[in-house]
C-alpha cells in the first residue's frame, strides 16, 4: 500500500432522513456530547465536545477522515487523531469542503471557540471526571452535559 495515500471512510446517507444518519455517524466517529456553559448575558451556551463519549476516531489513527455524502451535498469529518492531519488539510477535498463550510475539524473549531475537545485518557463512562477535565482545561466555572437521549420525561395522570 502507498504510504502517502489517505484513508477515508465514506458514508452515503440515503433513505427517509439522511441528515439524521449523517449526524449519528458523526457523533459516533467523534464521541460528541453537547456541553452547556454560562454565557455572559446569563443564559447558557451549548457547544459540542469532541471525544467526551466513546469515539471511533480516538482509536482509528490510520483513518484520516470520513466523507459523508447526502442527497444535497457532502461533509468532511477530519480525524484529529489521524496520522496525517496536516497533510489532509492541504488536499483539494478538504479545501473544497472548507470553502463551503462543510468541514468538521475539532482542532480548528476549538481555536474558534466553537467546540471543546476532551483530549485525555479518562474513562469515558466517568462524566464527572470528564466535566472536571473540561472545566480545568478551558478555565470554566460550570459545565453541564446535555445529552437528551439519556433523559426521559413522563406525565402523571391522576386516577378518576
Amino acid at each position: 500500500m502507498d504510504a502517502t495515500a489517505f484513508r477515508v471512510i465514506t458514508l452515503a446517507a440515503i433513505g427517509d432522513n439522511p441528515e439524521t444518519q449523517a449526524t449519528q455517524v458523526q457523533a459516533t466517529l467523534y464521541g460528541i456530547i453537547d456541553l452547556l456553559t454560562p454565557a455572559e448575558d446569563g443564559s447558557a451556551r451549548a457547544r459540542p465536545c469532541f471525544h467526551f463519549s466513546f469515539s471511533e476516531f480516538f482509536t482509528l489513527h490510520h483513518v484520516d477522515a470520513a466523507l459523508l455524502l447526502l442527497p444535497w451535498g457532502s461533509r468532511i469529518c477530519l480525524n484529529n487523531y489521524g496520522l496525517k492531519v496536516e497533510a489532509f488539510r492541504q488536499t483539494g477535498l478538504y479545501q473544497l469542503h472548507e470553502n463551503h463550510g462543510a468541514v468538521a475539524d475539532p482542532e480548528r473549531m476549538e481555536v474558534r471557540h466553537e467546540a471543546f475537545i476532551a483530549d485525555c485518557n479518562l474513562d469515558r463512562r466517568d462524566e464527572a471526571a470528564l466535566r472536571g477535565y473540561i472545566k480545568q482545561k478551558y478555565n470554566l466555572d460550570q459545565v453541564i452535559t446535555f445529552n437528551p437521549k439519556k433523559y426521559t420525561a413522563s406525565k402523571i395522570v391522576p386516577r378518576r
